[in-house]
């Protein structure tokens, strides 16, 4: 019994990423959660890769702001004026 209660204090346990801009520090969850969100509306896996945490939060927000039929062109201007993605 003393060993399950020791295993679920470490599950509990979840890496925090810092956001500069905001000040403050971000569970991990929310990092997954938007690039999951971003992969959902088309960000290539390769570029998606070399966008920052910061960055995957804040156009992952972007995103769901906007319209559903106006997402993935959304994403693309977002990621055309990171500079992650170059113009065709």
């Amino acid at each position: 019994m003393e060993n399950h209660a020791k295993s679920a204090n470490i599950m509990r346990f979840r890496p925090t990423v810092h956001l500069k801009n905001q000040g403050g520090l971000v569970n991990d969850s929310v990092a997954v959660d938007a690039k999951r969100i971003l992969l959902r509306y088309g960000a290539p896996i390769a570029i998606l890769d070399r966008v920052s945490d910061e960055d995957r939060i804040r156009f992952a927000r972007l995103v769901a702001r906007t319209t559903l039929a106006d997402r993935e062109a959304r994403l693309r201007e977002l990621l055309k004026e990171g500079g992650y993605l170059k113009e065709k």
